[in-house]
């Protein structure tokens, strides 16, 4: 990433706050517009599928409580996810140098929810829209998110030893900044 990009805390200094934050992260989820899905298999790998999310921006979305997708019900991942609903979702903006990772929970929306979530670029892969038989509606509820981003100047590990991205936690329906681990809290994965 090029000199010049910001610390949390000089972020924060410059008046940005976690709303900033997410707006950003929001605009850069609709510059990437498709994202990488990772699920757990059954066997204990891990799997990964590019999806098309619903196009996500600052306007719409700003508190990011849901990211929606589609998917086909005969699918391993429709299956994947029903044995284990933990997902995650990375975007990146190769443009912007950037990139949102999404760590989440899928919920399995109903049919009326599908019907009003109904996204137009996903014409091409259900045919009768969202009354396509296989047609399934997933959202993720979010309850962690990831940014780096050179295009929005936001990267908290460039100065540091322990480089981690950015990361926002959500808890209560309401997102806050995670600090990075101080060497005395740190855990080691055994």
């Amino acid at each position: 990433f090029p000199q010049g990009m910001l610390t949390l805390a000089a972020m924060l200094a410059a008046g940005a706050d976690v709303g900033r934050i997410l707006n950003h992260t929001a605009d850069t989820m609709g510059i990437a517009k498709f994202a990488t899905m990772s699920s757990y298999g059954a066997d204990g790998s891990i799997s990964s599928r590019v999806v098309y999310p619903s196009v996500v921006t600052a306007e719409q979305e700003t508190d990011l409580q849901a990211v929606y997708f589609a998917t086909n019900a005969n699918s391993r991942k429709f299956q994947e996810l029903q044995e284990n609903n933990h997902t995650t979702l990375l975007y990146f903006d190769q443009e912007g140098a950037g990139e949102v990772t999404v760590y989440g929970r899928v919920a399995f929306c109903d049919h009326e929810e599908g019907t009003k979530r109904w996204d137009p670029n996903w014409d091409t892969v259900y045919p009768d829209g969202p009354k396509t038989p296989y047609y399934r509606l997933l959202r993720v509820d979010p309850y962690r998110l990831e940014f780096v981003s050179a295009r929005y100047h936001t990267d908290e590990g460039v100065n540091r030893s322990d480089w981690r991205p950015l990361t926002l936690l959500r808890t209560d329906g309401a997102w806050s900044y995670s600090s990075p681990p101080t060497k005395d809290t740190e855990t080691v994965a055994e």
